[in-house]
């Protein structure tokens, strides 16, 4: 399911539709859930597996890729905001602070979403451990 959504995520970017924001959670999902697999198959394997060592060599190279896709997409970000920067040296006074109170507007309305936001990924969170622990199977991410 990760990886699904990590691909959906990446051609909507490409295609210019989507969120870089989306790529990251979709790489932070996968990094999250090959750790909780090798976690879960340390548990089970037997001290001198050979296939918990190449498991683990494989999360390695997860982790590092999932860190390089981070990374880019953040990097990508930040050349978007730059680009995105406002030109205030022809603004009047009344301009300047007109733009100013509707910046003040707009940061107060992107904490009130983001407060909800973070309460419905709480409730979310907590569903899913529940569902989890109904079925008897750790978690995925």
């Amino acid at each position: 399911m990760g990886a699904n959504f990590l691909l959906t995520a990446a051609d909507e970017v490409v295609s210019g539709g989507g969120k870089l924001e989306r790529l990251v959670v979709a790489s932070q999902g996968i990094a999250a859930s090959t750790a909780q697999l090798v976690v879960a198959s340390r548990v089970k394997a037997s001290r001198n597996s050979t296939n918990m060592s190449q498991l683990s060599s494989a999360s390695k190279d997860v982790t590092q890729a999932t860190a390089g896709v981070v990374a880019t997409a953040k990097s990508c970000m930040q050349l978007v905001e730059d680009s995105e920067e406002l030109d205030v040296s022809g603004l009047s006074l009344h301009q300047a602070k007109r733009l100013e109170m509707e910046a003040q507007v707009r940061v107060l309305e992107l904490e009130s979403d983001l407060e909800k936001e973070r309460l419905r990924l709480s409730a979310l969170r907590r569903h899913h451990y529940q569902l989890a622990g109904e079925t008897d199977e750790s978690p995925t991410l």
